[in-house]
């Protein structure tokens, strides 16, 4: 390998320096280190073990090996150094990963030294199983050129291609367009941010409109400038296998431009979701949209977001009333005077599960109107009202209760004003988010300001960000009391000045705490025995699967190195971010913290694939470690989707299977235990422990 690298870049160091260097790390850790992929269709490859080691050194260049889901293995983007440059041995470490191992599928290109850069295209092309390739931001124009012509080599087995970049020059669009041309078995393209004229817009839809298998599009509307839109749609009237289009406003688009495209978008019939963001639609537009999204009898997803127009919302009611297949349906910037109409559509509709509404201009009345005939509607499973006003949350949660839509309502609520923010948390007990984020030139928080959480049977998200002001130790009291009680509450943001007292007090709380599963915690001053609470949470709440934690002071710092001592012990953190001063921060214990993170994830997803029906022994083996975590009936409910208690049911389920089934899961027997002749089961439910003593 390092002859190759001396022959194929002259000017590289030599075949002997380079050996030398990846001798090293091969005696480092383990002969093994460089062997070759080792994926089976029923066994991954041995990287999956190894990750930790590979992750020291591609850290340097911002990169980490993880895993996708169980088996699916990728090279993403995690800023962990600062500079990149002249680090030369992470590259030859990419090189060799891409080139020996088809078990990596997808590989994140958000930077890159100048002078690795062909080195890394030469990855690309002899990659043997990448299925996915990002190009993020930071590459510059010149890298961005080099690496879209080397996209058009991969033609074996690459299927999703994501390119984010502001500047792009007509050279980088020419080469996309040619790998376009040659890469025929995309089936996701996603070209966000990318800006450019009419002539290279049409060049690219003519080269994706030749992707037999495109299923999903997200593109700017710099692709509406072809033809006033027509170029797009005939892509999108001819393809048989777009599933999820999704189209942003970039630039000031001519209302012409859209009608054309829905014409187009009418005649469609494969698309499953649609999302528009940012257009200001005319009267015309909006109902040549509507009409488009009648005729699609597949269509089950539609997200329109305005950018500053309100609409009258009567074409809106008249979609929902059509009772077409939508399940989904969000849409910004409706008049009340809508509201009478939609509500009557509600009534009829059977297909919508969930509507999502930026009502303006609402009084208490169309809210009763809307949420009498969500009562009368059984399909429709969730609500969301944004824009609500707080002068009205009161009357809202009062009427959520008398039309028993408790459940089904959502409504965010973000309060600047201290004194409205205690008066809902008083009045209004069965709000389900609460956030407090004043602005310099509020008065504090009353005393008794979270007097009244106690009684919020409900709330599921907490916010309270005071960055102004210090908050009232009868608050930190009556917060510390509400978190230590609470059996709902599933994430705090806690980012406000904290003296040595409350800190205790609120980690106190947190350490009693059995529902929370999301944690962020900013600017609290922390002692040396908090630092060991701190620990304690990490080491027995397993509950918590995210925690981030805002330490910029000198003692805090501390908890880096305690938090990543205690992390490796910890099974159920999917998700740690640790930020401390940039220029203490210790890449060796930042890169440890991610790596057991990583274990969790994927061990988690393992699991989750052991409930869904994958009994090999990996899948076991994860399963018997992490059965118990609320994260995984989570996981499972999401993939089976299944309600809550279905999904805990195939969780107890699967313990009884593995418990049953263990010598078989483990290989010792091919089936079962049996006793001639009368082929009885024995050993049948001895349980696993005993079999992990034997």
């Amino acid at each position: 390998h390092a002859t190759r690298l001396e022959r194929r870049f002259p000017g590289f160091p030599t075949a002997e320096e380079i050996y030398s260097e990846l001798k090293v790390i091969s005696v480092t850790f383990r002969d093994d280190f460089f062997a070759v992929c080792t994926e089976t269709s029923t066994r991954p490859c041995h990287l999956v073990d190894r990750f930790d080691f590979w992750n020291l050194f591609l850290g340097e260049i911002n990169m980490e090996l993880s895993e996708e889901e169980p088996g699916r293995i990728g090279l993403h983007y995690a800023f962990v150094h600062k500079n990149t440059q002249g680090k030369r041995v992470p590259y030859f470490l990419l090189h060799w990963l891409l080139k020996q191992h088809c078990c990596i599928k997808t590989l994140d290109i958000y930077e890159s030294s100048p002078e690795y850069l062909h080195l890394l295209c030469d990855a690309l092309h002899l990659s043997c199983g990448l299925e996915e390739l990002v190009l993020g931001y930071s590459l510059d124009e010149q890298a961005l050129e080099i690496m879209l012509l080397e996209v058009g080599t991969m033609l074996r087995t690459l299927v999703k291609l994501k390119v984010f970049a502001f500047e792009v020059s007509a050279y980088a669009l020419d080469s996309l367009a040619t790998a376009l041309q040659r890469v025929s078995g995309l089936v996701s393209i996603d070209l966000s941010y990318m800006s450019m004229d009419a002539c290279d817009a049409d060049l690219l839809l003519s080269e994706m409109s030749a992707c037999p298998s495109l299923a999903e599009l997200s593109i700017e509307d710099y692709f509406l400038f072809p033809r006033e839109g027509a170029a797009l749609a005939e892509l999108v009237a001819g393809s048989t296998a777009l599933r999820k289009l999704s189209l942003s406003k970039a630039v000031c688009s001519e209302m012409k431009q859209l009608e054309r495209f829905f014409k187009g978008l009418a005649s469609n019939r494969t698309l499953e979701e649609l999302c528009l963001h940012s257009f200001n639609l005319e009267k015309p537009a909006m109902d040549l949209l509507f009409e488009a999204v009648v005729h699609i009898s597949t269509l089950k997803i539609l997200d329109v977001e305005y950018f500053d127009v309100v609409i009258d919302g009567y074409a809106l009611a008249e979609l929902v009333a059509r009772n077409t297949g939508l399940c989904e349906l969000a849409f910004g910037f409706c008049h009340a005077k809508c509201v009478a109409a939609l509500s009557r559509a509600i009534r009829m509709n059977t297909q919508l599960q969930k509507l999502q509404l930026t009502l303006y201009d609402m009084e208490m009345q169309n809210y009763k109107e809307l949420l009498t005939a969500l009562s009368c509607n059984q399909s429709l499973q969730k609500l969301v009202l944004d824009n609500v006003l707080k002068n009205v949350v009161l009357d809202l949660c009062q009427l959520v209760w008398e039309t028993r839509t408790e459940g089904r309502v959502e409504f965010p609520v973000r309060f600047e004003d201290a004194l409205k923010f205690t008066c809902a948390i008083k009045k209004c007990s069965r709000l389900t988010q609460l956030e407090y984020q004043p602005l310099s030139d509020n008065l504090p928080l009353p005393r008794d300001a979270f007097s009244g959480l106690i009684d919020c049977h409900q709330l599921k998200s907490l916010t309270i960000s005071e960055h102004h002001r210090p908050i009232e130790s009868e608050c930190i009291n009556d917060l510390a009391r509400f978190l230590s009680w609470t059996t709902t509450l599933k994430k705090a943001c806690l980012s406000f000045r904290t003296t040595a007292e409350s800190t205790k007090a609120l980690l106190d709380a947190i350490l009693r705490n059995r529902s929370l599963s999301k944690l962020l915690i900013y600017d609290w001053t922390f002692e040396s025995s908090d630092l060991q609470l701190l620990c304690d949470i990490i080491r027995t709440k397993k509950n918590l699967s995210k925690l981030h934690l805002g330490l910029l002071n000198c003692r805090e710092r501390m908890a880096v190195h305690l938090l990543e001592e205690h992390l490796w012990s910890n099974l159920n953190l999917l998700k740690v971010m640790v930020n401390v001063d940039p220029l203490y921060d210790n890449l060796s214990v930042q890169l440890r913290i991610r790596t057991a993170t990583q274990r969790n994830l994927s061990m988690l997803r393992c699991a989750a694939h052991f409930v869904m029906g994958s009994h090999g022994r990996r899948y076991a083996d994860a399963f018997e470690k992490v059965f118990d975590l609320p994260s995984l009936v989570e996981t499972v409910q999401k993939s089976a989707n299944k309600p809550e208690e279905e999904a805990k049911e195939m969780v107890r389920s699967s313990k009884r299977y593995l418990d049953c089934k263990f010598l078989a899961v483990v290989g010792v027997v091919r089936d079962a235990v049996v006793c001639e002749p009368n082929g009885q089961v024995q050993l049948d439910g001895i349980g696993l422990d005993n079999w992990l003593r034997i």
